[in-house]
């Protein structure tokens, strides 16, 4: 059988330096990939910081948790303004069950088991397939939306509520409120119920999206433009190049310091 010809050098160089351009390149991309998430944690730290100094500093009237999943979010509320009403929602009884139920800081939180929507009612919502661990992410990722990948999971009926419906006791008392909302690609439907409650909200912060994870979802640029019609300033947008498709955003009332101090 015949021999191939020995390489020559200068093949075998260039090869060579092929191949280490090929893992450089790999190694930078995974560098990339690794510090965007990183840069991702940190500007979510000083999001979930700078609310908290807001509420503080604000003191609103009610606090409210929309999308609480463990609870979490409201428990540190709750002890930041312990002044406040603070209430969470969940539409996921299991959720309830086995997170929040659980959790001794929650003492005078009113926790309801309603999806907050865009009507009054009975609405289907999406639970999806949970595997493993707790720290599973699809616990967390109800939706009122079905997901666009093909994740598995069940539909339920839960009662909904829009928000100006809710508190429309709070409302008529002039109350202020502050709210966290992770809605996993509903949010334009939690706006659309809270009309009232909004022009009353110093702050909030929300989950966006840009990639179309939950079918019939408002992407990011449409969701910001309409907050900000609404009489909003967009303080900060947590989006990281090469991270994820999901941000969170933070928004001040253009008359935040007037609810504040009840200048009114």
């Amino acid at each position: 059988m015949a021999q191939s010809p020995p390489a020559d050098n200068a093949d075998v160089d260039i090869d060579v330096h092929r191949r280490e351009n090929r893992l450089r390149q790999r190694r930078v991309k995974i560098l990339t990939t690794r510090d965007s998430w990183a840069v991702l944690a940190r500007k979510d730290d000083i999001l979930r910081q700078t609310l908290d100094g807001i509420a503080v500093a604000t003191n609103p009237d009610v606090i409210c948790d929309i999308g609480c999943f463990n609870g979490e979010e409201i428990a540190r509320f709750h002890r930041l303004v312990p002044s406040a009403s603070c209430y969470a929602f969940e539409a996921n009884k299991r959720n309830i069950d086995n997170y929040i139920n659980a959790r001794s800081d929650l003492e005078g939180v009113v926790v309801n088991n309603v999806a907050v929507a865009d009507y009054d009612g009975e609405i289907e919502f999406n639970i999806l397939n949970a595997e493993g661990e707790q720290e599973d992410w699809r616990r967390a990722a109800g939706s009122l939306n079905e997901r666009t990948d093909g994740v598995g999971g069940e539909k339920v009926s839960v009662r909904c509520t829009r928000l100006d419906t809710h508190f429309a006791s709070q409302l008529n008392d002039n109350c202020t409120f502050l709210l966290w909302i992770d809605v996993e690609g509903a949010l334009d439907r939690v706006i659309a119920g809270g009309q009232k409650l909004l022009s009353r909200t110093i702050a909030f912060r929300a989950e966006v999206e840009r990639h179309q994870f939950w079918a019939g979802q408002k992407l990011a640029h449409e969701t910001i433009s309409a907050i900000e019609n609404l009489g909003f300033i967009l303080v900060a947008d947590s989006y990281t190049e090469d991270a994820f498709a999901q941000s969170d955003v933070l928004f001040v009332n253009k008359n935040w310091l007037k609810l504040a101090s009840r200048d009114e």
